[in-house]
């Protein structure tokens, strides 16, 4: 999951990116999928937009056009947290509901 907040051309774009890569969707080679949320406010203030990945936990500042697809590459396709950009990590407990599968059926 991303929640991402801030400059709207961002978040457009990182919508867009989810369709064009086919992330937004399971496929039979990547069984999960990735969603987008648009928070109005995540609190952070500086150093923004801010985009957040889960159940990762890793929040990164700065998430412009560039950064966004920087992130996209690396991260969610990568598996490699962006460090450049990171600037918390914190990921969900593996007992936590939101990893259960059953919480989505």
């Amino acid at each position: 999951m991303l929640r991402s907040t801030g400059e709207p051309d961002s978040v457009e774009l990182f919508e867009k990116r989810l369709k064009d890569l086919n992330l937004e969707q399971p496929t039979a080679e990547r069984p999960t999928c990735i969603f987008r949320t648009k928070a109005n406010c995540l609190r952070v203030c500086q150093q923004g937009p801010i985009l957040v990945i889960y159940p990762d936990g890793v929040w990164y500042h700065s998430a412009m056009p560039e950064v966004i697809e920087q992130i996209i590459q690396e991260h969610l396709i990568g598996d490699r947290i962006v460090e450049e950009y990171a600037f918390l990590i914190h990921p969900l407990p593996p007992s936590s509901p939101a990893l259960q599968n059953d919480v989505l059926d």
